[in-house]
C-alpha cells in the first residue's frame, strides 16, 4: 500500500528502497514493540562472544552483497546500474572507516564496540540508497556514508538507551541501522531530485524520473497518475520524494502500532519479562538433564529469582 501510493501515484523514486524498505520497516517495528508493551531495560538483553562472531560474519557478508540488494531492481540502461554499484560501494567505505572511528572516539578507553561495527558499518549502503542511481558524484557518495556511520554509532551509544526507558524494544538496534539511515536517504533522495538537471544523464531525464517526461514528445507513460496531464519540475519531483517519506513514516508507525496492539490483545507469544531474551522455554539447551517435572521445578524457581532481580 505504502509503496503503491508512492511509485504509482506519486512517481518518487527510491532504487535503494531508502525510504520504502528501511524506514518503513524500522518504524513500523518501533512502534510496535512500543504498542506491544514489552519494552524497557532487561539483564538478559545481550551478546556472547560466539553470537558476536556470527553477527559479524553477517555483517561481512552484508557489506560485499549491499550493492547487489540496492541494483537487484534498476534498469541496465543509461549506466542506473553501474551507478549504483559505484556509490554503494564508495558509501559503504565512508561508514566504515567513520564507524571505526566514532566507535572508538565515544568509548572512554578509546575501545572499538562489537555492536557499532556490526551494524554502522553498513549505514552507508542504507543512506545512499535512495540516490543511488543518480548523478550525484563520489563525494556525496563519501560524504553520506560517514554521515551515516557517525549518526549510526551516536544512535546506539546515546539513543537506544533512552527509547528502553522509553519501553521501546529495539534488539537489534533497527532504529541506527535502518530507521536513521533511511530518513537521510529518503532526505538525500529529496536534495538529488531537486538538482538533477535535464542533461546531467546524457539523454531524458525521464529515464530517470519518469514524472519529468518531455511534453514536446509527449509520452507519460511511465509519468505517475498526478503528472499524467503535464510533466513535473525538478521542485516539483523533491516535494514528492519529501511527501512519500512523510507518507512512509505515517504508514509505518499507525500499521505498526495496529500490529502491535492485536498481538498484545491475542497474548502472541506472552512471556513473564523475566523470561524475555531467553532461550529455554522454547530450546533444549546443552547441559540440561532431567525429567519434565524437574525441569518446570527448575523453570519455576529460575522464573522466581529472575523476577525478584528485575524488580530490584
Amino acid at each position: 500500500l505504502n509503496e503503491h501510493s508512492g511509485v504509482e501515484i506519486f512517481g518518487a523514486v527510491d532504487m535503494g528502497g531508502s525510504r520504502y524498505v528501511h524506514t518503513f520497516g524500522a518504524y513500523f517495528g518501533l512502534a510496535a514493540s512500543l504498542a506491544y508493551g514489552v519494552g524497557g531495560p532487561n539483564k538478559n538483553n545481550g551478546a556472547t562472544k560466539t553470537s558476536d562472531m556470527f553477527a559479524m560474519i553477517g555483517t561481512v557478508f552484508l557489506w560485499m552483497f549491499w550493492p547487489s540488494f540496492n541494483g537487484a531492481l534498476s534498469p541496465t540502461g543509461s549506466f542506473s546500474r553501474e551507478r549504483v554499484f559505484i556509490n554503494t560501494v564508495l558509501a559503504l567505505t565512508g561508514s566504515c572507516i567513520a564507524a571505526y572511528a566514532a566507535s572508538a572516539i565515544t568509548d572512554k578507553d578509546s575501545k572499538f564496540d562489537m555492536v557499532h561495527i556490526q551494524n554502522a558499518t553498513l549505514a552507508g549502503g542504507v543512506a545512499v540508497g535512495s540516490s543511488s542511481d543518480l548523478v550525484i558524484g563520489p563525494y556525496a557518495s563519501i560524504l553520506t556514508g560517514i554521515v551515516a556511520g557517525i549518526i549510526s554509532v551516536l544512535g546506539y551509544k546515546y539513543l537506544s538507551p533512552k527509547l528502553e526507558k522509553w519501553g521501546i524494544s529495539d534488539t537489534c538496534g533497527v532504529h541506527n541501522l535502518h530507521g536513521l539511515p533511511g530518513i537521510m536517504g529518503g532526505l538525500g533522495g529529496v536534495i538529488s531530485a531537486a538538482v538533477a538537471s535535464n542533461t546531467a544523464y546524457g539523454e531524458s531525464i525521464a529515464v530517470i524520473f519518469p514524472n519529468r517526461w518531455d511534453a514536446e514528445v509527449g509520452d507519460n507513460s511511465g509519468a505517475a497518475s498526478a503528472w499524467k496531464e503535464s510533466p513535473a519540475s525538478a521542485t516539483d519531483q523533491a516535494m514528492m520524494q519529501l511527501l512519500t517519506l512523510g507518507i512512509t513514516l505515517a504508514f509505518a508507525m499507525i500499521f505498526g502500532a495496529m500490529g502491535g496492539f492485536l498481538l498484545r490483545y491475542l497474548k502472541c507469544g506472552d512471556l513473564p519479562k523475566g523470561r524475555l531474551y531467553d532461550d529455554e522455554p522454547y530450546w533444549i539447551i546443552e547441559g540440561e538433564s532431567g525429567s519434565e517435572d524437574e525441569h518446570a521445578e527448575r523453570n519455576q524457581v529460575e522464573l522466581a529469582e529472575t523476577e525478584v532481580g528485575n524488580e530490584a
